[in-house]
């Protein structure tokens, strides 16, 4: 079974997994089925019996619908759990805010992707619950001092962030460890930053100023 976790980052930009999550579906896939169905709900639903997905057929679609309203609106627990879903990279100093907007997702949004099973809504479930509590409660602990970056990793089923920190040795025809800020030829995620308690702007890996 796949897990999931947070990456810690360092000063110097570098990074390790400090947090591990077993089953990686009790959290970003559980944001993925909620926000499309609060904000696109008349869109996913279908004439043969279920839903369009983040995950299937018509991911990017969802995705991109998804992503344009939440980007617009000013609901920042919904925000804050969609970027985190999307891999981006928090400042550790922001913590309370990122911790808080979790639990709060958990209350607002406690009425949605109803199953058809037994009509509980999946965040309601107590195993979800306890997950997203456990990931608001581990990113209050994350020390800032010594990481004063973190990134939540969706997956062990693919590498995307453990390239981050990884760049391609000519000499020695293998890939060796390095920092962040070695790797800006390509775009692979942005930092947020908040203002007043809400998402205020990003910047991507490319264009944010790696202090040396």
């Amino acid at each position: 079974m796949s897990s999931s976790s947070i990456y810690g980052i360092r000063k110097d930009y570098t990074g390790e997994e400090i947090l591990e999550y077993k089953n990686s579906w009790c959290f970003s896939p559980i944001i993925w089925s909620v926000l499309p169905d609060k904000y696109i709900h008349d869109y996913i639903q279908t004439p043969f019996g279920f839903k369009k997905g983040i995950i299937g057929m018509d991911g990017n679609d969802v995705w991109t619908r998804t992503n344009k309203i939440i980007n617009k609106c000013d609901n920042t627990p919904d925000r804050v759990c969609w970027e985190m879903s999307n891999q981006q990279i928090f400042h550790t100093s922001d913590k309370q805010i990122i911790s808080n907007s979790i639990m709060q997702f958990l209350k607002q949004n406690d009425t949605y992707d109803v199953s058809e099973e037994d009509n509980i809504p999946v965040l309601k479930r107590e195993h979800i619950i306890e997950r997203f509590t456990e990931i608001a409660n581990d990113i209050l602990s994350i020390d800032e001092n010594e990481f004063p970056y973190f990134v939540f990793k969706n997956t062990t089923v693919d590498d995307g962030v453990e390239r981050w920190f990884k760049k391609y040795n000519k000499k020695s025809d293998e890939y060796v460890s390095c920092a962040m800020s070695e790797n800006t030829d390509s775009f692979y995620a942005e930092f947020v930053f908040f203002k007043d308690g809400k998402i205020d702007k990003f910047v991507s890996n490319k264009d944010y100023q790696f202090e040396s």
